[in-house]
């Protein structure tokens, strides 16, 4: 796997995200990608992009450059799927779509309202908690 050149990353509130341990995050990782949710630890974050597109970190010779932003995360969040493109297997559908879809292809906060899809399903947030704000799914999100 190529080394990075650089990365950009949003730390996520509710977690300590020092720097050490961020730093020992990114290589525990392994390879990294735009979208990827990273937690271990007190450590959680998501990568805003890379240079190139998937590498891995290497010390001293990726720059890691953090979001001015800390973002929010959600207590819960409720997704529908469209119905044309549904499973009929909820289960399945969460761990095969939604799950995936939240630990890697993340992009930014969202709120109600926000479609996406993942392996050909479509998929609406409906409702978060708290309501009318902004903010993305992190490990203790419902």
């Amino acid at each position: 796997m190529a080394p990075l050149k650089g990365v950009l990353i949003h730390l996520l509130a509710g977690a300590k995200n020092e720097e050490a341990a961020v730093v020992d995050a990114l290589v525990e990782q392994g390879t990294l990608s735009t979208g990827l949710r990273v937690d271990s630890g007190d450590v959680e974050f998501i990568v805003g992009t890379c240079d190139p597109e998937v590498g891995q970190y290497v010390k001293g010779r990726t720059e890691v450059i953090v979001g001015d932003q800390t973002l929010r995360v959600f207590k819960k969040v409720h997704v529908l799927p469209y119905l044309d493109t549904f499973a009929y297997n909820n289960d399945l559908m969460y761990f095969e779509n939604i799950k995936p879809y939240f630990d890697t292809k993340q992009r930014g906060e969202f709120s109600v309202g926000f479609d996406f899809a993942y392996k050909g399903v479509r998929f609406s947030v409906v409702g978060t908690e708290p309501a009318d704000s902004f903010g993305v799914v992190g490990w203790d999100t419902i």
